[in-house]
């Protein structure tokens, strides 16, 4: 329904939209990889700068729960955004 691409950002995407830094699990099974990995495309289309960050083993729960290595991937991030 068009409902559902109003809510997904993944429509909002453009060339003037922010770098983007995501820490998603390849198990979640809350909220897929695959949605990330399609963002991941669109901004690289638009030429927006992305990373992802690939946590192999756990869950939904447990990367936001132990997602001290997070944070610090995001602040690197940053700090090399911010250089340009």
């Amino acid at each position: 329904p068009e409902v559902f691409y109003q809510a997904s950002p993944l429509y909002y995407v453009n060339k003037s939209s922010p770098p983007m830094f995501f820490y998603h699990s390849k198990n979640d099974t809350t909220v897929r990889f695959k949605h990330t990995a399609k963002m991941k495309e669109k901004l690289e289309k638009e030429g927006v700068r992305v990373k992802v960050h690939e946590v192999p083993v756990l869950n939904h729960f447990f990367t936001f729960i132990f997602s001290f290595k997070a944070v610090d991937l995001g602040i690197e991030f940053l700090k090399e955004e911010l250089k340009k």
